[in-house]
């Protein structure tokens, strides 16, 4: 099952083929500090260098120390 989130109000009327759909670069995973840590412990030689950029900048959208 997969849930989305409105990360803010004005997001909370949109739904999903009505206003965005899968083509949109909108949709981010919601990632932890947890998270990151068991990627880089359990899958750090499947992590590319693509990924590492992309969980850097979702750590910035989500505040991750």
């Amino acid at each position: 099952i997969t849930q989305i989130v409105a990360s803010n109000p004005e997001e909370r009327g949109l739904s999903f083929g009505s206003h965005f759909d899968i083509s949109d670069d909108i949709l981010v995973s919601h990632v932890s500090r947890k998270s990151i840590n068991v990627l880089k412990s359990r899958y750090r030689a499947l992590v590319s260098r693509r990924d590492v950029l992309v969980l850097c900048n979702l750590k910035c959208v989500f505040s991750i120390e």
